[in-house]
């Protein structure tokens, strides 16, 4: 991938270099990928339960989304309240521009719902007022730590916003 990018940006073929090769590769034999902790299923319940609406609701919501539709950050940030058609029943929610290229849909099944009419999913939802404003990828990276140090697991902040997607494959 180093080797592509330099190519790419500086027009470079390092592949010449055999000794800068070498010690690229030597050196990479130690690099290990960090991998984000998992929420267990019943951390997740016990989050949604305890919290109050007041504080958590909008990390409540993204995290049901995201476990549910095992979604990235980035999905949910591009959700629009077009791709959530509220039924009476559930929610159908349609992420159509993901990472692979590939639309999904997934539901959600509850009663009471109420969407917006402003054109962005996930609003800043502050003092019990829902604002304008939306609510960008940093803010919903956070939300799986949120609920880590809510129960004091030990290192909250390896709980990372792919997390949500982690933990729902588990």
């Amino acid at each position: 991938m180093l080797k592509t990018a330099i190519k790419v940006h500086k027009n470079i073929n390092i592949g010449k270099y055999s000794k800068l090769t070498a010690c690229l590769t030597s050196e990479s034999r130690w690099y290990r990928a960090k991998k984000t902790a998992v929420l267990e299923r019943a951390h997740v319940e016990k989050f949604l339960t305890r919290t109050c609406d007041k504080d958590y609701l909008m990390s409540k919501v993204a995290l049901i989304m995201g476990v549910s539709g095992t979604c990235r950050c980035c999905e949910l940030i591009n959700l629009k309240n077009s791709d959530v058609d509220d039924t009476a029943a559930y929610l159908l929610i349609s992420i159509p521009d993901t990472k692979t290229g590939i639309s999904r849909k997934f539901t959600i099944i509850e009663e009471g719902f109420y969407i917006l009419s402003n054109d962005r999913f996930f609003l800043r939802y502050t003092n019990q007022k829902c604002t304008s404003q939306p609510v960008e990828i940093n803010t919903l990276s956070k939300v799986s730590s949120k609920g880590a140090s809510f129960f004091n697991l030990a290192n909250a902040e390896a709980y990372s916003g792919h997390c949500m997607r982690r933990s729902s494959t588990t």
